[in-house]
């Protein structure tokens, strides 16, 4: 089984659900919204825990209940957005640098974790990324991967701390920081894609008011706001 980050190949998804590599392919095919594999070659193809999730559900509804494939859809969508609407989304954000906004931001997700919330810990400081650094994560991808067309997000999620999963971006790449809109709507679809099997996303923005910065802080339920660096040195120190 592949163990990169949680990656499994049709087989290991086949020996996981009990459904047949060829099923597996005809919901791909039938289904293919939820995957976004986007033409990569069979071999090459990596299935993560939403997609085995939606494999499972898809698999239930069509043998089980024996629905035709337009009310599988449907009832494919009230799944995924089900999940999706007890997702609790928290930007971590500054209006300068140097305040401790990702030390903020990771004790934040190892909180939400320890509370027992499937947590994803998410480095939109998309240029200067140091998420990794504090959580000592060597991630199988970064997102400068996910802009370049290399991998899906799924397919970047690192094992954090407590639980948490991370997904990191790019570090001294100064394209990333100015991303067109385009490619922050492209991350943020697939970020909302991942999302349906986790209840909470720790955003850590870059600092300032650029207009990624101000994308992702819109995509949030809450923000919080680091101001100095004590805050951080107390969040540091609260105990269990």
């Amino acid at each position: 089984m592949t163990q990169s980050a949680g990656l499994y190949t049709i087989h290991d998804v086949a020996r996981m659900t009990g459904i047949e590599e060829s099923k597996i392919r005809f919901m791909e095919a039938l289904f293919c919204d939820y995957f976004e594999f986007r033409g990569r070659a069979f071999s090459s193809r990596h299935y993560t825990d939403r997609h085995v999730s939606v494999l499972r559900k898809i698999d239930e509804l069509m043998n089980r209940d024996h629905m035709p494939a337009v009310l599988v859809r449907a009832e494919l969508e009230r799944f995924v957005q089900a999940r999706k609407s007890a997702l609790e989304i928290v930007a971590v954000t500054s209006g300068k640098g140097g305040v401790g906004k990702t030390t903020v931001a990771v004790n934040l997700a190892v909180a939400a974790s320890r509370a027992g919330r499937k947590t994803i810990l998410f480095d939109a400081d998309l240029g200067l990324a140091n998420v990794h650094i504090l959580t000592g994560v060597v991630p199988p991808g970064t997102l400068v991967d996910v802009v370049n067309g290399l991998a899906t997000m799924d397919q970047i999620l690192a094992d954090g701390p407590e639980n948490v999963k991370v997904i990191c971006g790019g570090s001294g790449e100064p394209d990333m920081a100015n991303l067109d809109e385009r490619m922050t709507t492209l991350l943020n679809r697939q970020l909302k894609h991942l999302a349906s099997l986790f209840d909470t996303i720790i955003i850590d923005t870059a600092a300032g008011i650029t207009r990624n910065v101000l994308h992702f802080v819109g995509t949030a339920d809450q923000v919080v706001v680091a101001k100095e660096i004590a805050t951080a040195s107390k969040i540091m120190t609260m105990p269990e």
